[in-house]
């Protein structure tokens, strides 16, 4: 381990950078070392919960995993001063975790290690400004817009000196093109004495600007909640088709989807099945109503932008009878395919298909198999 290294010598020399941390109270005000104070125990919190949950892992390398043992050292460091030691660390960031194609999150890492991938770029990058390490600053500040073009550099303990050199990176990936203007003029206030708020203030307007489209990944919904209700029409097989028709239905259906990919849910569906073989003595038994209340799980397929599918399961229990919805019952199990179209958020429209089979609890084993197709619409909150 190096010695910890107070950038003040190196800035002094060179202009490369201010202090990073260590900065007087008198200069950064109380409401400042509050802020820095809280900023800096949240990386400490993630810093301590990554050593009990990951236990010693090597050195920083690509693999499914983030390394947090190592951020939450290198955040040790960054916080001593031991600018050095922080570069050590994660010096290769960049290399071993190359932004992916459009949409993808770098290294086949969960959408959970992003935030630590992006707050260990951020300290490498400062640490490298603190060192006089400009040029690689720039390009460590290049590969964290490349993976998300949202990314801002934040905390009070980074000089607005730093804070110009990331904006003028970052207005290099803008498409407006006063972005590079801003971002100089944000250069030029920052090196003046007592014109850091004014640099700030500045800044703020290059984070406004719309950042270019195409790049970066797109984080999956945590969760997504959705109703619909729509019209169905189920189709009798087998000996069946010999008593009943085919007939109309309705079905409501709530559903919950969990980080774009599994889903649980609950249905209730009702349909109207005419009978062939009219009741002489009773002529009002005309048909046929059955009624099913199921659970169901799927996973979430996101083919584009508005348009998923989703295969799954269902059982739950089904009644039924002759102008009677509870002469007989029964367990239901099926499967179904729904399309999910959602272009005009919030509005939901899905297309679903399936079969499921109803076992009655009387009469004997046989089951009755029943197709269904049908058309819903709801919305997803």
């Amino acid at each position: 381990m190096r010695p910890a290294q107070a950038p003040n010598d190196r800035a002094d020399a060179s202009g490369a950078g201010a202090p990073p941390a260590g900065v007087a109270k008198a200069q950064r005000g109380p409401s400042a070392e509050r802020s820095g104070a809280r900023f800096q125990s949240v990386v400490w919190m993630v810093a301590a919960a990554a050593v009990v949950s990951f236990g010693s892992q090597g050195e920083l390398r690509a693999q499914d995993e983030f390394p947090r043992t190592t951020l939450g050292r290198a955040a040790s460091c960054y916080y001593a001063l031991d600018y050095p030691c922080v570069v050590e660390l994660l010096a290769t960031l960049p290399v071993d975790y190359p932004p992916g194609d459009r949409g993808q999150i770098p290294g086949g890492l969960g959408p959970l290690d992003l935030p630590l991938l992006l707050e260990a770029g951020r300290i490498l990058a400062v640490a490298q400004l603190a060192l006089g390490e400009e040029t690689q600053a720039r390009s460590v500040f290049g590969w964290l817009l490349e993976i998300d073009p949202r990314f801002l550099v934040t905390g009070t303990e980074v000089p607005p000196r730093f804070l110009a050199v990331f904006y003028e990176v970052r207005a290099g990936k803008l498409a407006p093109p006063e972005a590079a203007a801003v971002a100089v003029n944000a250069q030029v206030l920052s090196l003046v004495a007592g014109r850091s708020q004014q640099a700030r203030k500045t800044a703020v307007r290059v984070a406004a600007l719309p950042p270019r489209p195409g790049t970066g990944p797109r984080l999956p919904e945590p969760l997504i909640v959705s109703v619909t209700a729509g019209g169905s029409w189920l189709a009798l097989t087998g000996a069946d088709t010999a008593s009943y028709k085919s007939g109309y239905g309705f079905t409501a259906r709530g559903r919950l989807v969990f980080e774009e990919r599994w889903v649980v849910g609950a249905r209730v569906g009702i349909s109207l099945h005419p009978v062939l073989r009219e009741n002489l003595l009773d002529p009002g038994k005309n048909e046929l109503r059955l009624l099913t209340v199921a659970v169901d799980g799927g996973v979430h397929f996101r083919l584009a932008q508005g348009l998923a599918l989703e295969p799954g399961v269902h059982a739950g229990l089904a009644t039924y009878g002759v102008s009677a919805w509870a002469q007989r019952s029964g367990p239901v199990f099926g499967t179904q395919l729904a399309a999910q179209m959602s272009w005009l958020a919030p509005v939901l429209v899905t297309v679903e298909g399936g079969a499921f089979a109803v076992t009655p609890l009387q009469g004997g084993p046989r089951a009755s198999v029943v197709l269904h197709g049908g058309l819903s619409v709801g919305a997803t909150f």
